[in-house]
């Protein structure tokens, strides 16, 4: 999923007047912290229509929203960024447990230390 697939995606969802380029620097927020925290890449200075996104597949929804609860936050929405955020933190909890899960070490490996 690119950059403009998400944001059309929220868009289509959660129709809103704030500026492109507020829910585009959330959306740059949210892709940061998917790489650092859960990729260990370094953080992307900017994002463009077309860049890919890190995450695919079951929990590309992180993104959206991620994104809808920030934009219903500023509108004042709280039970609407309450519930998004909710959905959000459950998909990079998922994605997050996923990563960890397929950079396990193969049972019955031995570490050396020295």
């Amino acid at each position: 999923m690119t950059a403009a697939d998400a944001l059309g995606r929220v868009a289509a969802a959660f129709p809103h007047a704030q500026e492109e380029g507020y829910a585009m620097q959330e959306l740059l927020r949210v892709e940061n912290l998917v790489r650092t925290e859960v990729l260990g890449e370094a953080p992307l200075g900017a994002l463009e229509p077309d860049s890919a996104l890190s995450v695919s597949g079951a929990y590309e929804g992180l993104y959206e929203h991620f994104v809808a609860a920030m934009l219903a936050g500023a509108a004042g929405e709280t039970a609407r960024c309450n519930n998004d955020m909710a959905l959000y933190s459950a998909l990079y909890d998922g994605f997050a447990r996923a990563r960890r899960r397929e950079a396990a070490p193969v049972k019955d490996t031995r570490v050396r230390f020295g």
